[in-house]
């Protein structure tokens, strides 16, 4: 018997709903807002997108592709929820705004983002493509598979026609970095951050250096820049190396240095503070009128409040950081 596309896609890995999402929703789970078109006066203009407008984006995406794939039978995970979550945190969307957003979504008639472009449906399965190829064979029509085999090859073409032309190109405005494997590392670290580990590294320095306001707005600053694009430039000449301008590349290196060495500090202070509450199981503040539970063990451990983790330690190392400056402050002080 031939096995039916349905009962072959059955024995495929699932496809990761956070990998098919469109870049900006992938950016918006890190807590960059994105930008939108917006018609000003009579031009068309790039306009930061509020965190509301990014979040909502990013609901439909997900939903969409799960509605997708589950309509088409294709295996995909459930990370959809999670997803949201993390976007939330990171964009600081309220409990109250969520819920509202949600209410009145029809997950139903969401849709992939890349269904509203020219391409649509073809293009929502060019991407199974390029992130899931066996899946796209064991689930693709074959009459869809010609058409984005044909609009595939039609891009290459194009693509190879423009590398060949003698006409002189224009010269970008942007100086690339050099692809070297120090640029490539600096790419790694930015594509780590997300907001709420700059948010997280602007407390700690709040805590420790209180009284530097130039380093605090400096810090503020970069976090506005990296909500608005996340240090990516879109241009053609700079894709080798990740949107990666040589500007770019010298400020994410000074930061890099900074960043870590705080973060550093902060956590020989804070972490031992919080493993001699291990054995307790608690932490409380009474003076500001809160309590930290703690669960796990030296070097592994969870700190939440009530039920919503506000710091993560493994393998000794601070890797999520919700405190408040005030909680902060007080336990830093205890431990020193």
């Amino acid at each position: 018997m031939v096995a039916t596309p349905e009962k072959e896609a059955l024995t495929l890995t699932a496809v990761s709903i956070a990998q098919l999402s469109a870049r900006k929703s992938q950016q918006a789970v890190r807590g960059i807002f994105g930008s939108k078109n917006q018609i000003v006066g009579d031009k068309s203009m790039q306009v930061q997108r509020t965190n509301g407008e990014a979040f909502y984006a990013l609901l439909t995406d997900v939903f969409g592709w799960q509605q997708f794939c589950s309509e088409r039978h294709i295996p995909h995970d459930a990370a959809a929820l999670s997803l949201i979550d993390q976007a939330g945190l990171e964009l600081e969307i309220s409990d109250d705004f969520r819920q509202e957003t949600l209410s009145k979504l029809d997950v139903t008639h969401c849709a992939p983002a890349l269904m509203y472009t020219p391409q649509r449906e073809e293009g929502v399965w060019a991407r199974l493509r390029e992130i899931a190829p066996d899946l796209y064979e064991a689930t693709c029509p074959a009459t869809t598979k010609r058409m984005v085999q044909r609009t595939a090859d039609e891009k290459a073409q194009k693509q190879e026609r423009y590398a060949n032309s003698p006409k002189p190109q224009a010269e970008s405005k942007f100086v690339p970095a050099p692809n070297t494997a120090e640029t490539q590392d600096i790419i790694a670290f930015r594509n780590r951050l997300t907001a709420s580990k700059l948010r997280t590294w602007k407390t700690i320095v709040s805590v420790l250096e209180p009284f530097d306001t130039d380093k605090l707005g400096r810090i503020g600053d970069f976090i506005a820049k990296f909500q608005h694009h996340g240090y990516e430039v879109d241009d053609r000449t700079l894709r080798e190396v990740g949107g990666l301008t040589a500007e770019m590349q010298s400020r994410l290196g000074r930061l890099r240095a900074i960043y870590e060495a705080d973060l550093e500090s902060a956590s020989a202070l804070l972490i031992p503070a919080l493993e001699a509450a291990l054995e307790v199981g608690s932490l409380s503040f009474p003076g500001l009128n809160a309590e930290l539970l703690l669960s796990g063990a030296v070097g592994n451990f969870i700190v939440s409040h009530g039920e919503t983790p506000v710091l993560t330690v493994w393998d000794g190392v601070m890797q999520a950081n919700l405190l408040p400056a005030s909680v902060m402050a007080v336990l830093i002080a205890q431990a020193a």
